[in-house]
């Protein structure tokens, strides 16, 4: 316990303050040993052995492929690293925490290569730091795997993380990105998808708390988020703040398992808001607050068998340019054939504006 936080009234004259550590504080998994290393050999043979190990001067790089953990790792970035490759050939390796210190440079982040895995990393930052992370990148790349990946509080810039098309068939699950910072992107912060080919698993993605920014020079097609074909577990879309996405705010289309998106506020988005196309699970759109020069809120191609909410969203419709087949609409629904036998709820709804082309169900 390396400081005490005294919560109460402000303190108008001197007192005496009695502080009691709890004794459960002193038990093994409270006390916690730092190695700190300075060179790659100690490194090396400190990431081998696992626990808390902290680099204290500058290392080109370190391998963690080279060793498996005998514990869980915490790899603490003291001095700047200029590479930590990746790879597992381990299917339940145990897990490595990277911790970048505020104002360390991040690391180049070095792919295991072709059908190479990725499993149980987490990467942590801190948002106000001057140094930035550009990119996590598998795309095309030939990794096979990636599984339990989270990144908390990083600050990114100019790339998001890309784990679309790098093997076929691809793993990609349990991938969490929350209270990260993207800052001047010309690509998606988080993009995901599938080639749909036999053996392929991806899904159990959560992007929560994040806040996002585009470059001036993004690429025109570039989406907040995008995600397609995913068939496992579910994925959430929760509180995060997109701002000047080129394209779709939001899209996540062609998936097969349940859909969430929800508290986002997503502002001068040049299409789409929010985008769910032919997701043929439940989808569930709620409490978003949306801003965008074509359509609000869409909801398209799914089938009658759908479980379908759009509630509590509000579209603000002072920015939208009319374009081809009635479009842009506040909120727009059309499901595949009878939309009579659909599980729908639309309701609670807010729009910002004058335009006519608030909501349409066909």
């Amino acid at each position: 316990n390396y400081r005490t936080n005294i919560y109460g009234s402000l303190l108008t004259s001197p007192a005496n303050l009695q502080i009691v550590i709890n004794p459960e504080f002193e038990e093994d998994d409270y006390n916690v040993d730092v190695l700190s290393v300075s060179t790659p050999e100690q490194t090396a043979a400190a990431v081998a052995q696992g626990g808390t190990v902290k680099v204290a001067a500058p290392i080109d790089m370190i391998d963690l492929t080279a060793s498996t953990p005998v514990k869980p790792l915490t790899l603490q970035i003291a001095a700047p690293v200029g590479q930590i490759k990746l790879g597992t050939t381990e299917a339940a390796p145990q897990h490595t925490t990277i911790v970048v210190a505020k104002d360390v440079a991040f690391p180049e982040f070095v792919m295991p290569g072709r059908n190479g895995a990725i499993r149980n990393i987490t990467v942590k930052g801190d948002v106000t730091s001057s140094q930035k992370l550009n990119g996590f990148v598998t795309n095309n790349k030939g990794v096979k795997n990636v599984e339990n990946l989270t990144f908390e509080n990083v600050p990114f810039e100019g790339l998001g993380v890309n784990l679309s098309y790098s093997a076929n068939p691809q793993i990609v699950t349990g991938v969490t990105i929350k209270n990260c910072v993207f800052t001047d992107l010309t690509a998606p912060m988080f993009t995901v998808s599938g080639n749909q080919y036999a053996g392929e698993t991806m899904g159990d993605i959560t992007i929560t708390g994040n806040t996002v920014s585009f470059a001036s020079n993004a690429a025109s097609n570039a989406n907040g988020v995008n995600m397609w074909y995913l068939n496992t577990g579910s994925v959430t879309v929760a509180d995060n703040t997109i701002t000047g996405a080129p394209y779709h705010g939001v899209q996540i289309a062609s998936c097969s398992i349940p859909v969430t998106v929800t508290g986002n506020t997503i502002v001068d988005v040049h299409h789409d808001g929010i985008k769910l196309d032919s997701n043929t699970k439940t989808v569930t759109c709620t409490g978003n607050s949306v801003q965008a020069y074509e359509n609000g809120i869409r909801v398209k191609n799914f089938p009658a068998s759908n479980t379908v909410t759009v509630t509590g969203n509000t579209v603000d419709m002072t920015k939208t340019i009319p374009f081809n087949n009635g479009e842009p609409w506040g909120i727009l629904v059309i499901g595949n054939n009878s939309v009579s036998v659909i599980d729908l709820t639309v309701s609670g709804n807010r729009k910002v504006g004058t335009n006519d082309h608030w909501f349409e169900l066909s």
